[in-house]
């Protein structure tokens, strides 16, 4: 409830105009689940935080503040689509703004296409929204699941060469539309690739609700050789402990592409499993070859006084991403916001980044490697550094999702 509490109270602080303007400030409507997410909620509402207080302090976006206007979805996605239409038509806000489920981010991605108003995506792994359901009104930040599991299972592949082949695998992920893409992914990297993977079971238990001993049973009964898991939040230490306690680790090898996100690391502790496949951030290291993260991160843990988060980033990113594409727009206007999307370039902890004309996904940059325990603290080792870039379809794979010729 602390938590809750606070991150209302900061995005309360970000919305209120610190000093008279003469100019109308550009008012941003930010989506997010309060209720149901508050992990992930806390450290991405801070990376606004900061870089609205930089933009502003240095004039705004042509001479105009930013404004932030936050409201709670509860992950649902009616609700979701519901405060896009006040934030809107009420609020008046330029442009929408989420850090929320995949489901809701669909639901709020159709009413922007619907109503052209720009909408700038930051945690969406599902790669519907880009792919199958893109609309021109649409931005994503943050990788997609098709990229974390393309690295994982190149990392997995350099790891175990062919005895990465002709194996059992178990999928486990929550059934909603993060799951359900991610997993789809997996089957499709994984034949494209000549794995020949014999997929003999799948879990999909309800988002933070998951009952590990009854899932880890039902997955050991299929006897697998390779368990590839998307498990978020809560349930993530939920299954480690579960799979630890009924032996279901042993002498398999597992594939998990969120484990290592930050936010799940400091959940997990020195419970953390070693040597399995994931995406991480590994911040402290990183930072000493990249001087504009370890800016970032000086400047962050100055402002709020803890360590940086990897939605810490992709909420900063989005507001950096908002600025480029109005000041490249010329102003508000959702038809010339929508056109600048193509080929946009905006500065990001990581560097410079491009976003893609042909799905307006951000070349992200991401770390893969395997989950690691060092002197009692977990981290990612044997990492290797990847971008989306590399991690995406061809174009006329993406094309085919959408049904074009």
């Amino acid at each position: 409830m602390k938590k809750l509490l606070s991150a209302f109270f900061i995005a309360c602080l970000i919305a209120a105009p610190a000093f008279a303007q003469e100019k109308p400030p550009i008012k941003i409507g930010y989506i997010n689940a309060y209720t149901g997410g508050n992990y992930f909620v806390h450290p991405n509402l801070q990376g606004i935080q900061l870089a609205v207080e930089e933009i502003n302090a240095k004039g705004g976006v042509l001479g105009r503040k930013l404004e932030v206007l936050s409201r709670d979805s509860k992950m649902d996605p009616a609700e979701a689509t519901r405060i896009a239409e006040e934030l809107y038509t009420r609020d008046k806000v330029d442009v929408l703004m989420n850090a929320d489920a995949s489901g809701t981010s669909l639901a709020v991605a159709g009413w922007a296409a619907h109503n052209h108003v720009p909408f700038f995506v930051t945690a969406s792994e599902a790669d519907t929204i880009i792919w199958k359901d893109f609309n021109p009104y649409l931005l994503r930040l943050n990788p997609g699941g098709y990229a974390w599991v393309s690295g994982c299972l190149e990392k997995a592949s350099a790891l175990y060469g062919d005895r990465l082949k002709n194996k059992r695998w178990v999928t486990l992920a929550p059934n909603m539309e993060f799951g359900r893409s991610i997993v789809q992914a997996g089957k499709d990297i994984a034949q494209q690739r000549g794995l020949n993977a014999q997929w003999v079971g799948e879990q999909w238990p309800a988002y933070d609700k998951l009952s590990a001993g009854a899932t880890i049973a039902a997955l050991d009964h299929a006897d697998p050789e390779v368990v590839f898991v998307a498990l978020f939040g809560t349930d993530v230490l939920k299954f480690v402990r579960e799979a630890r306690k009924r032996d279901f680790i042993k002498d398999r090898i597992f594939i998990f592409p969120p484990l290592a996100a930050p936010e799940h690391l400091d959940m997990l502790g020195a419970e953390t499993p070693k040597g399995w496949v994931t995406v991480g951030f590994p911040y402290d290291e990183v930072r000493t070859k990249k001087p504009t993260l370890d800016s970032f991160m000086q400047r962050y843990e100055g402002r709020f006084h803890e360590p940086v988060k990897s939605y810490s980033v992709t909420g900063y990113d989005g507001i950096k991403a908002i600025a480029a594409a109005i000041e490249k727009a010329g102003g508000t206007d959702p038809e010339k916001i929508r056109a600048s999307f193509d080929s946009l370039r905006f500065d990001t902890p990581y560097g410079t980044e491009t976003v893609r004309s042909i799905d307006h996904q951000a070349t992200v940059t991401f770390w893969v490697g395997v989950s690691d325990v060092v002197n009692g603290k977990p981290k990612i080792s044997d990492w290797g550094e990847d971008n989306i870039a590399d991690h995406s379809p061809p174009d006329a794979w993406i094309q085919k999702k959408r049904g074009q010729p």
